[in-house]
């Protein structure tokens, strides 16, 4: 079959396979599969472009997004993509895919990912990672980057902590009214944009006696989590 066999544990000898066509096709490793010690299948790629731009450009070892995206297939996989940033856009760096998005797994496969860098990963500085990691609003991401790469300063993007707050007030269980979800989006706004910690501070401890916020009492743990965040 041309796309692999459905079944899962034919698929993934497919998919060793095909894993191991596309290493020799290329003349090195550049995939491979691995399995968690609970089950969980991971597979990390780093094709030949994304190596010569982990050795060539210099912004590879500043910074890394990681990006994740769910429901890729029948197997609910989630895909992990690395960035860097340039005038063009992202740039690739490496690739995770796996069965499951806990810290354990997301961590086994960054640490395979490191067994396909070349010598000179993240422009020389292989093993301590670029100088900055920004991922997703993700507990479980940020655990496995801080377990992979404790010298990386971890980051909170600004797009994906507004987007995980909106889904938060949308969440019907947070019995959160229409009316008061754009002033409370606001208030994490406002405290997302502080230049200092002390603005910062300010923002926050003005959001706790708003009367909007003290009726969304749950919302001062988000704020809470964002201050703390906000600080590394």
């Amino acid at each position: 079959m041309e796309y692999g066999h459905p079944s899962e544990t034919k698929m993934l000898f497919d998919l060793e396979s095909k894993l191991s066509a596309y290493n020799s096709a290329q003349g090195e490793e550049c995939s491979n599969i691995g399995t968690t010690d609970d089950g969980q299948t991971v597979v990390t790629i780093c094709t030949p472009l994304m190596k010569r731009i982990h050795e060539l450009w210099p912004y590879s070892g500043e910074m890394c997004f990681l990006d994740s995206s769910g429901t890729m297939d029948r197997q609910n996989c989630r895909v992990f993509l690395l960035l860097t940033h340039s005038p063009a856009g992202g740039l690739p760096l490496g690739v995770i895919v796996t069965s499951s998005e806990t810290a354990s797994t997301i961590t086994y496969g960054l640490e395979k990912l490191k067994n396909l860098f070349p010598n000179k990963a993240f422009y020389g500085r292989c093993i301590y990672g670029p100088q900055i990691f920004m991922p997703d609003a993700c507990s479980a991401e940020r655990m496995a980057l801080h377990n992979t790469y404790p010298t990386s300063c971890l980051l909170l993007c600004t797009f994906h902590a507004i987007e995980a707050l909106w889904r938060w007030l949308w969440d019907q269980k947070n019995h959160i009214s229409n009316n008061d979800r754009p002033p409370l989006l606001y208030k994490l706004k406002t405290m997302m944009y502080a230049k200092t910690i002390p603005e910062l501070e300010e923002q926050y401890n003005a959001a706790l006696t708003d009367v909007v916020c003290q009726r969304g009492c749950h919302a001062h743990i988000e704020g809470e989590d964002f201050v703390q965040n906000k600080g590394l």
